[in-house]
């Protein structure tokens, strides 16, 4: 079995781009919660609890907690 060279340089920029990725994940955080608030305030019908719970849950895109 060949052995894997390990790069650093790449190691490094890969670490780097995740890092941006998080804090631009971050920031956009408060804008998305307060759009999924005032849709919540201003949705009624038959799918609203379903929105409700979609947008509360802790399943990816759900803002976890109110």
């Amino acid at each position: 079995m060949n052995d894997i060279a390990f790069d650093d340089g790449i190691a490094g920029a890969v670490i780097r781009a995740a890092e941006r990725a998080a804090d631009e994940l971050r920031a956009q955080g408060s804008a998305r919660r307060t759009a999924a608030e005032d849709a919540h305030t201003d949705y009624s019908g038959a799918y609203a609890d379903r929105f409700i719970e979609a947008i509360f849950s802790g399943a990816p895109g759900g803002l976890a907690s109110r």
